[in-house]
């Protein structure tokens, strides 16, 4: 919320005269929805936190529909919202009634393939009832949306093959998760003498923290002294992984919170950004996050291949290294693209890269193209 929507939000209310209002149904306890709001008030944009019902799953799913919903109304109503703009099926299916007023108009936000990603991830049949009546309503929106946003270039395409005779794919629009502003002051902060991994974000199934921990245990046989930051809230999960799975790493990985405000400064103390994501069908529709901020503080990338747009983007580019963590590790040919690396520094050739790809500018001159679609 903080390091991606406000700042493009933020940038879309300087210069095409936006009012955001962001209604986020969240686990956080009341205090942190506190800092979210003041975070938020500070850029100008509304915030109202919800609070949802952990129990039950299905409680849950009914309290958002038939209270939280109408609640929703009434914030509409009240602010003279014009364009509601849910991200996937889940908050789609919260606002499915206000979105067919015609006096909204609906952006859908189609982040990535969430409904897939529970297929991929968490054990969620395509034969379940749940999946039928959720991929029925996300074919609803896909036709009822005046205008549509995916991450890659590959979920245009899939959307737009979902979507079938009829369908406009011209109304879905590309916006790749950048935030970089490239003259904005970069932190000064001296990096360790010795090599400094650095991984930024969450450690669920699908971002394989054991691949990480491999790949950098593999990269200490060249360079004994490295170490491995982990910038994550989930602080005993991944203790408690390591712990248990590779011991004799604990001295040499270090895991901590840091405010969203001090993401990059902690970035630029590395060296190399590491981000893996288990190959699937619904990672085709992702564009990680990390990786932008990485670049952004002008660090070298390892990734695997088969992510969103990944290879596409960074396959020819001397300062990434497409590495696959499911096959047999080459030690050597590692340890030589990462001397040659510290050897010259590119920051600068990074930064100019993020520049060009991932600019806070182009990312709002999007969203503003997608908000005004089929306006004239």
């Amino acid at each position: 919320m903080e390091n991606l929507f406000a700042p493009i939000f933020f940038k879309l209310i300087e210069r095409y005269g936006y009012e955001f209002h962001i209604i986020q149904f969240t686990s956080a306890n009341k205090e942190r929805i506190k800092q979210r709001n003041e975070v938020l008030a500070s850029r100008g944009i509304h915030y109202l936190g919800i609070p949802t019902f952990q129990k039950s799953a299905l409680v849950g799913m009914l309290k958002a529909k038939f209270l939280d919903s109408f609640r929703v109304k009434k914030y509409a109503e009240r602010h003279g919202i014009e364009v509601i703009m849910p991200r996937a099926v889940n908050a789609y299916f919260i606002v499915k009634a206000l979105c067919q007023n015609q006096k909204y108009r609906l952006v859908w936000d189609a982040d990535g393939f969430p409904l897939e990603e529970r297929v991929d991830f968490a054990g969620l049949s395509k034969e379940s009832w749940r999946y039928k009546y959720y991929k029925r309503m996300e074919h609803q929106a896909y036709y009822q949306a005046v205008s549509m946003i995916c991450r890659t270039q590959k979920a245009k395409e899939i959307i737009a093959q979902n979507g079938r005779v009829g369908f406009d794919k011209d109304k879905v629009f590309v916006i790749n998760n950048g935030t970089f502003v490239p003259n904005e002051s970069h932190p000064s902060v001296i990096k360790p003498k010795q090599l400094t991994l650095v991984y930024a974000g969450s450690l669920g199934p699908q971002y394989m923290l054991g691949e990480m921990l491999e790949t950098f245990q593999i990269i200490k046989k060249t360079f004994p002294n490295a170490l491995f930051k982990i910038l994550t809230f989930q602080n005993e999960q991944a203790r408690d992984y390591i712990q248990q799975h590779y011991p004799d790493l604990l001295s040499s990985v270090e895991v901590k919170s840091v405010p969203a405000a001090k993401v990059k400064e902690e970035l630029a103390k590395a060296h190399i950004g590491i981000s893996f994501r288990k190959p699937s069908f619904s990672m085709r529709g992702v564009a990680p996050i990390k990786v932008v901020e990485y670049l952004s503080a002008g660090l070298p990338v390892i990734y695997n291949p088969g992510i969103g747009d990944l290879d596409e983007l960074l396959g020819t580019q001397e300062f990434s290294l497409s590495l696959d963590p499911m096959k047999a590790k080459d030690p050597e040919g590692l340890g030589l693209w990462i001397k040659k690396l510290l050897d010259q520094d590119r920051r600068d050739q990074v930064v100019k890269f993020a520049e060009e790809h991932f600019s806070l500018e182009r990312s709002a001159s999007k969203y503003h193209q997608a908000l005004q679609y089929g306006e004239g």
